[in-house]
């Protein structure tokens, strides 16, 4: 029988790379040209992307709020930390993986002041997954700064998607 962190590895896998592959055929866009020819643009907003990797990796409904980058702020996980709302703490590190996209933002979080003891929230590859605790609540006062890397992330491969397909098309007008 896999263990938990296998299953939660293998799924997360899912959501690396371009985008989570089912969110990328839920997300497609099919359109006709003028001469008829069926064209797929499949770009995923950030916290579209977000959300979905949460539904992937089984994230507990109750937490699913969390899911936005809105959502998924200091006050939301320390309310999950001291049980004063039905998100389990133990979603935290789920929720964390998907905000981070599975990379590993140390290089960005070094530069933003991330403490060394914090940094390694900021590497959310999947054989790097770690649990949040009490312990960790001192890493709340830069977690702003931390959830930055990760929308700064977000939005370039948000825009290098739509640049890809965008180039795509031209290159089929083209020929």
């Amino acid at each position: 029988m896999p263990k938990e962190h296998e299953i939660f590895s293998e799924t997360a896998n899912k959501c690396l790379g371009l985008g989570c592959m089912a969110a990328r055929a839920r997300a497609a866009r099919t359109y006709k040209d003028d001469a008829g020819v069926v064209h797929t643009v499949t770009t995923q907003e950030p916290n579209e992307h977000f959300s979905t990797c949460c539904s992937l990796l089984d994230v507990p409904e109750s937490c699913r709020h969390m899911c936005t980058f809105d959502g998924y702020n200091t006050s939301a996980i320390q309310s999950s930390l001291t049980f004063s709302f039905p998100c389990p703490a133990t979603a935290l590190s789920q929720i964390q993986f998907c905000a981070a996209r599975g990379v590993d933002h140390s290089q960005c979080c070094q530069s933003a002041g991330i403490s060394p003891q914090c940094l390694l929230f900021c590497d959310q590859r999947p054989d790097q997954s770690n649990e949040l605790s009490f312990s960790h609540l001192q890493c709340l006062d830069r977690f702003d700064s931390m959830k930055d890397c990760f929308i700064e992330y977000a939005i370039t491969e948000y825009y290098r998607e739509k640049q890809s397909a965008h180039d795509s098309l031209d290159k089929s007008y083209q020929t």
